[in-house]
């Protein structure tokens, strides 16, 4: 398969692996591309604190996005301006 990438700011690395997109009963949640490889977003955990601080910053910026509770996380998903899915996570609830 691809080759894993790994990306660090500092202390342990981020591993970004490819996602294979295949036929599925469940096409809902699939590309209709289905031979194509890639990487359907980047994902960050983040402390509670910079979690609420993220949110700020997009707010101040314009920039929109979307709140998910996953009940056991909280996951804010925006688009980078060169194209890719970001999501910033907090497992960090109360």
């Amino acid at each position: 398969m691809g080759q894993t990438a790994h990306f660090s700011a500092s202390g342990p690395a981020l591993p970004v692996l490819p996602a294979a997109c295949k036929r599925s009963s469940v096409t809902s949640l699939l590309t209709t591309d289905w031979d194509t490889l890639g990487v359907n977003h980047f994902a960050f955990r983040a402390s509670r604190a910079d979690f609420l601080r993220a949110q700020e910053e997009l707010k101040q910026r314009g920039i929109p996005f979307q709140f998910a509770d996953h009940v056991a996380c909280h996951s804010i998903y925006f688009k980078d301006p060169d194209g890719p899915r970001l999501e910033v996570t907090t497992y960090e609830l109360a």
